[in-house]
């Protein structure tokens, strides 16, 4: 199996779970309930083989643009490629790459801008990670939408 299968079975089963379930939460509970849940389902399939791949409200390197501020950014979900893993590695000004980042937003797409354009900045500097954007309806018609970036080229339907 592949991230890319991996998470989107994940998000397909998040999304049939919300049509069909009175759910409520807020965008730290969805995160939760989409990795403890969703992707705990695949958990011992290569390549996700530990819970420690995942990391909620972690740390990636900022984007080069974006250097002038923060070294550093927290990110909503994060998946390494091997377990235990974390940005830093012992070697100074050396970082390790995601497999993917999936930012997250409640009810409002326009909000997703921001993450979409650093998502295809991030994974054009970073080949091997991929990013989505996830916007997560809940108040009234239960759905989530989800916008795919991989080498920094927007694909609207995975």
């Amino acid at each position: 199996m592949t991230w890319e299968k991996i998470i989107e079975s994940s998000l397909m089963d998040l999304d049939n779970f919300l049509r069909h379930s009175d759910w409520f939460g807020r965008e730290n509970e969805i995160i939760n309930l989409f990795a403890h849940k969703f992707l705990a389902m695949r958990l011992g399939q290569t390549p996700l083989m530990s819970l420690t791949q995942i990391g909620i409200e972690v740390a990636v390197k900022q984007i080069h643009d974006r250097n002038k501020g923060k070294k550093f950014v927290r990110k909503d979900l994060v998946l390494w490629p091997m377990e235990d893993q974390t940005v830093w590695r012992s070697h100074k000004n050396s970082f390790n790459v995601p497999a993917a980042i999936i930012e997250w937003k409640i009810n409002n797409e326009s909000n997703c801008k921001y993450d979409i354009d650093w998502l295809t900045k991030y994974t054009l500097e970073n080949h091997d990670c991929l990013g989505y954007s996830v916007c997560v309806h809940i108040k009234h018609k239960k759905q989530i939408v989800v916008v795919k970036i991989k080498d920094g080229l927007v694909i609207l339907d995975f």
